[in-house]
């Protein structure tokens, strides 16, 4: 199923939504509010790649083709795989309003819709809410329904442990590589790759033992956000459709992490470079665009832009080894095109 598609389905979900949940509201009400759920769902997920659904959609298809003989008979696979794309927005909405974000997606955040604001709190809450709705609704006696339930409360628990760490890792200090990979697996990787990957299996009510599986989705999870961090300092918000803050609001990131490691910030050995991190840290995490740009000169001139590409190639290579060792073939091809499909991306 085709992201077009995938994003009509996801139109029709709202709708269903809405129509069920304002069904006991006084006529006027049911007409504002089924107004309000169709703009919500337009402006936060209208569009989006549904690269997540589109994953758990074609490990499904992979893993059981014979499911598969019309667009008709994987409809209650393809709601059920679209409610990735629910998360992915209230993931969204919240991690906006926290960062004080203004463009996401090409058009301005949904908080600062004219008539939002802080209430987008609430709304991202109800389009976490609407996805156990639309799995009872869709997949009732589905042998894996719990199951599936059960990975989507546990990536909101890991992906809430990686926000709080988001929020909570901005003095020097305390960037590692020990502490970006655990921000990295809670807050992206999880519910990126392994979500999509696991609820596929699912869906095609395949239980297997599977080790490999984690670690190779978290790898290609943790290079998908190194890229995102890479695209927010060096990117086109043109391009990539959202605003740059990272280094505005003293995140985290692949690139912090790289400076540092370059200029032996955490050893004693290197003091000749300490002015230099002082020099970052005095102007990291201001939002003005000269304190900005003097940051951004310091990670350039000591290597952290040219290195990233030989990074992100190592680890792609890495992943293509790992991916042909994985022990069900049949889902490789999946995993090689989650790796091919990022590959030197642009936004």
């Amino acid at each position: 199923m085709s992201r077009k598609m995938l994003l009509n389905v996801i139109a029709g979900l709202g709708k269903e939504i809405a129509a069920d949940l304002t069904k006991d509201l006084s006529v006027p009400q049911a007409k504002h509010y089924t107004a309000y759920i169709n703009r919500l769902f337009d402006h936060t997920m209208s569009d989006g790649k549904c690269a997540r659904s589109q994953l758990a959609l074609k490990t499904y298809q992979t893993l059981a083709p014979s499911a598969c003989t019309s667009e008709e008979s994987i409809l209650p696979v393809a709601k059920v795989s679209a409610t990735l794309e629910l998360l992915q927005s209230f993931f969204l909405v919240i991690d906006d309003v926290i960062d004080h974000s203004k463009m996401r997606r090409g058009k301005p955040c949904w908080y600062t819709m004219k008539d939002v604001g802080l209430t987008a709190i609430i709304d991202g809450l109800f389009l976490d809410k609407a996805i156990d709705y639309i799995i009872e609704r869709n997949i009732p006696e589905h042998p894996k329904k719990y199951q599936i339930l059960k990975e989507i409360f546990e990536t909101n628990r890991k992906a809430l442990v990686g926000q709080r760490m988001d929020c909570d890792t901005t003095a020097l200090k305390e960037f590692s590589w020990t502490r970006y990979n655990e921000i990295v697996e809670h807050k992206t990787s999880h519910y990126s790759y392994y979500l999509p990957l696991i609820m596929g299996f699912h869906l095609a009510d395949v239980s297997l033992s599977l080790p490999a599986l984690r670690p190779i989705a978290y790898k290609i999870g943790y290079l998908f956000q190194a890229q995102d961090d890479y695209l927010d300092c060096f990117g086109d918000p043109l391009v990539t459709g959202k605003s740059s803050n990272d280094l505005a609001e003293r995140k985290c990131t692949w690139i912090t992490c790289k400076l540092l490691e370059n200029l032996g910030a955490h050893s004693k050995s290197n003091p000749d470079t300490s002015h230099i991190v002082k020099k970052f840290d005095d102007h990291f995490g201001r939002p003005e665009k000269e304190h900005i740009d003097v940051a951004k000169q310091i990670i350039v001139e000591n290597g952290v832009e040219s290195e990233f590409f030989t990074f992100q190639n190592k680890i792609a290579t890495e992943l293509r080894e790992d991916i042909d060792r994985f022990p069900l073939p049949e889902i490789r091809s999946v995993l090689n095109n989650c790796v091919n499909d990022i590959m030197n991306r642009k936004k």
